[in-house]
């Protein structure tokens, strides 16, 4: 692992010490950017919302939320190689993915492997791959959504793995 990506990344998403909830890979809106916004936004004490990955018409939709609901977010806007993938993944506290349509994600794959707690959407093959899920169809799936959260940032916590933005 690249420990001076490592810290470029906890300095990017970090720097105050937050927990970091981030959503990696391409930005589209069938990703649903904006229900992670609005459910990240419910959750006390606040996180680093982190979008990460190339813009593929979501960046600016999410850049409007966030200055309309007063939302601080690290956006991220970039094709990322992947040893720069590997050190940002491995500084989250939780991946999320609460895509609409989906079949596997490379990210929950990848975070799983390096012991980040990951939340998705129960769509296609993404409920196998993830620790904790939530129903993205429900009338309340921004409460969902964040209760999903809240309760991997408590199983990473109950775990030991909080130094994942410490270093």
């Amino acid at each position: 692992m690249n420990q001076a990506l490592r810290q470029h990344w906890i300095s990017v998403c970090s720097p105050h010490g937050e927990e970091v909830v981030a959503m990696i890979g391409q930005l589209r809106l069938d990703k649903n950017p904006l229900l992670l916004l609005r459910s990240a936004a419910a959750i006390s004490p606040r996180v680093s919302l982190v979008y990460a990955g190339e813009d593929k018409g979501a960046a600016k939709a999410v850049y409007e939320s966030a200055d309309a609901n007063s939302q601080s977010v690290v956006l991220i806007d970039s094709y990322l190689p992947l040893e720069s993938l590997v050190s940002l993944v491995s500084i989250c506290d939780v991946v999320v993915c609460p895509y609409e349509i989906a079949s596997q994600s490379g990210v929950l794959a990848l975070a799983g492997q390096l012991g980040v707690p990951t939340v998705a959407s129960r769509v296609g093959g993404l409920a196998e791959q993830a620790s904790h899920t939530f129903d993205h169809h429900a009338p309340n799936a921004d409460e969902l959504l964040s209760g999903a959260i809240v309760a991997a940032l408590r199983a990473r916590r109950r775990a030991g793995n909080d130094d994942a933005t410490t270093g």
